[in-house]
């Protein structure tokens, strides 16, 4: 993940190397350390503890790469690369990766025991995606009538009061929808080279 801007670089003399792996490291050390070891001075986001020090960075004229888990914090770079099972699944800047999804097809569902609710909207009809974000259901509906059926669904079940509304994806919308995909990709292919396989043994 970085900014459009220039790498500029900085040099210490002053360097800690680590002696072990748990042993406690400044941020700058270890830029410091990665410096030596491969022949250039980095400026990186030294403050994850102020949690705005990289954005500050960036907004200097400095790029900054941030490899993270939290995609709340990856929706503040301006591109991101997500992978999954070591592999690139996409790469472009955050308007454009949520674009992968309609409009209003990504709706928020509170209701009662959402765990649960979770196992009735998967497979069903009108529902492409689904999946449990803290208290409440992130859904992605096929089409937008699909909406309806998924609130009469979880009413008839026993899991109301159930409210839902459209909402603006999230990065993790993107995440889990990019992952599907990936993993359907790959089964195709991993079938289609099995097909292959007995029609040559055959």
């Amino acid at each position: 993940m970085s900014s459009d801007q220039t790498t500029t670089s900085r040099q210490s003399d002053q360097t800690t190397t680590p002696e072990h792996p748990n042993d406690a490291l400044d941020v700058t050390d270890v830029a410091d350390y990665l410096g030596r070891q491969y022949g250039g001075w980095y400026e990186i986001a030294r403050a994850y503890e102020a949690a705005t020090g990289w954005p500050e960075l960036a907004a200097e004229g400095k790029t900054v790469f941030v490899t993270t888990h939290y995609m709340d914090e990856a929706e503040r770079c301006h591109r991101v690369a997500l992978m999954h099972a070591g592999a690139l699944i996409r790469l472009d800047t955050i308007p454009a990766l949520k674009g992968i999804f309609a409009e209003d097809s990504v709706v928020e569902v509170s209701c009662a025991r959402p765990a649960l609710a979770l196992l009735e909207l998967e497979g069903m009809r009108g529902v492409g995606d689904a999946a449990l974000f803290g208290e409440t259901l992130h859904v992605v509906l096929e089409a937008p009538d699909a909406l309806d059926g998924v609130r009469r669904r979880l009413a008839d079940r026993g899991f109301e009061p159930v409210e839902a509304r459209p909402i603006v994806p999230s990065l993790e919308d993107v995440f889990i929808r990019s992952i599907g995909e990936a993993e359907r990709s790959r089964a195709v292919g991993d079938e289609a080279r099995g097909g292959g396989s007995r029609a040559e043994g055959s």
